[in-house]
């Protein structure tokens, strides 16, 4: 067993709008291998039929335990998915005193720019329609992880956060992009595909969201996105329940505008069938979902592992909420590691020089107001 005890397990609660800590641990479930990950989201829903709750992540990687024909690259040094199952969850309250992380690329800028050439060899050739390109920054780590959360969060407030600790690892995720939520049978996913940069003044705010509002280009790659996760609902939802509810609407988060759609449908789904009909996340895959994903191990040069996969909760009475693992920081205690994942969706016209420096905005919630953190281009 990678861990033996859990530290903490902190989530937003969406009825009570507020943070929740689980607590009186009673089993940690965890999945080496692709072949273990259904029965062990089967045990977190018999553990909630129980009156228990439950809280972890499962990695990018974990895809092909849940669809055998999705390709990805090897998983990284832990385990491909870790929930832990409580008795009971409070209220908390955060500090957020840190010092400084400097996180910098793991990938040069012209080997970004030539990834981006070969997928466009893809999208001429009728492969694929967009691909989700992302790359690391790594960076030493010293910190209290607790703390770099709380930090995280006040940078960018999100209702779809968790922080997920163990003696090994921690997990500091301020997702703004929310996977599924579920209540009863009333299943809602909201995936996130255009983002602008905020303005330095009024004004200029106002014109970067306009602008996103109004990009055919953005609009396209989002419906192209929402189109996917309402065929992926289709495979489990009562025939005729899927809505589209919300079409383009425009998110403020505190250092960029996003484009979010939001589609809903009905079903006795378990959570194992939930995660094999839309793992992962088109939003961050690409279309086609097999092939864009192919082309992601080839190109890609290390697994994304919690990046890009999901943190999320599970609570009685067919309650759960996972988001997708963006902003997120993943740290090896052990070898006093942070990594931080970033990248964008690639369709034709997209301009490689801007895409690159799209994926390094998607990091400026790390530059908080104390420069607690600090960003270093290769």
């Amino acid at each position: 067993m990678y861990c033996k005890n859990v530290t903490s397990a902190i989530f937003y609660d969406l009825p009570s709008s507020s943070w929740m800590e689980m607590f009186d641990l009673i089993e940690l479930h965890e999945a080496e291998t692709a072949a273990e990950l259904k029965p062990i989201l089967d045990k977190v829903e018999m553990a909630s039929r129980d009156g228990h709750f439950a809280i972890g992540y499962i990695c990018y990687e974990a895809a092909s335990g849940l669809d055998d024909s999705l390709i990805h690259r090897p998983k990284l040094n832990y385990p491909l998915a870790i929930f832990a199952e409580f008795k009971n969850i409070r209220p908390i309250d955060f500090s957020e005193e840190i010092k400084a992380v400097k996180l910098s690329a793991t990938i040069k800028k012209n080997s970004f720019i030539q990834s981006i050439g070969r997928i466009k060899e893809h999208l001429e050739k009728g492969d694929i329609y967009q691909v989700n390109f992302t790359h690391q920054l790594l960076g030493y780590f010293n910190e209290t992880p607790r703390n770099v959360f709380a930090k995280l969060i006040a940078a960018q407030p999100t209702p779809h956060g968790v922080f997920f600790e163990t003696e090994n690892l921690a997990i500091c995720s301020a997702s703004p992009e929310l996977f599924f939520s579920l209540k009863d049978n009333q299943l809602e996913m909201r995936p996130m595909k255009g983002t602008r940069k905020r303005g330095r003044y009024l004004s200029e705010d106002l014109q970067y969201k306009s602008e996103l509002g109004s990009s055919e280009k953005d609009r396209a790659e989002n419906l192209m996105i929402l189109d996917m996760v309402r065929n992926d609902l289709g495979r489990i939802c009562i025939p005729g329940s899927i809505k589209t509810s919300k079409l383009f609407d425009i998110q403020k988060l505190p250092t960029v505008w996003q484009q979010t759609s939001s589609v809903t449908g009905k079903t006795d789904a378990s959570l194992a069938e939930i995660f094999s009909a839309t793992f992962p996340c088109a939003s961050v895959t690409g279309a086609p979902k097999t092939k864009s994903m192919e082309i992601i191990s080839k190109l890609e040069m290390t697994a994304r592992g919690v990046y890009t996969g999901s943190l999320g909760y599970v609570k009685p009475n067919r309650e759960a909420s996972f988001n997708v693992a963006i902003r997120t920081m993943v740290i090896d205690k052990l070898a006093h590691q942070a990594s931080y994942g970033v990248g964008g969706g690639i369709v034709w016209d997209s301009d490689a020089e801007s895409e690159w420096e799209e994926s390094l905005l998607k990091a400026q919630v790390l530059e908080f107001p104390t420069a607690s953190f600090e960003l270093f281009e290769t």
